[in-house]
């Protein structure tokens, strides 16, 4: 699947989504850059602190919100860790296929 299929399964479902807003799609494309940039090599350095800052959200609840929307809403699988030390996953999920991204501890994101 290429980046535009990827991105016409994303459209074509979040229009359908009432939890489904600008923000969300910001945090989505955050999110599938990432996994583009990835190209099936393990996990990517990613940090929930450069999540944020690209797709400017400012608050740790509110991401927390949407990440919980984009897996509500079929789009990801959000894992989340709940220990300090441990790492979040989030699986892009798309037709016949997943993406695995990591997301580091809060002890060693980038500032």
């Amino acid at each position: 699947m290429g980046i535009e299929d990827a991105i016409a399964f994303f459209i074509s479902g979040a229009g359908k989504s009432p939890h489904i807003d600008t923000v969300h799609i910001g945090v989505y494309c955050v999110l599938l850059q990432y996994c583009l940039r990835k190209n099936g090599n393990g996990s990517v350095p990613l940090t929930r602190a450069r999540i944020m800052n690209a797709t400017r959200v400012a608050s740790p609840t509110t991401y927390f919100r949407l990440l919980k929307d984009l897996d509500r809403s079929g789009f990801i699988e959000y894992c989340p860790s709940y220990h300090p030390k441990g790492n979040t996953k989030i699986i892009l999920l798309f037709p016949g296929r997943k993406e695995v991204l990591t997301i580091r501890s809060n002890n060693h994101e980038d500032k």
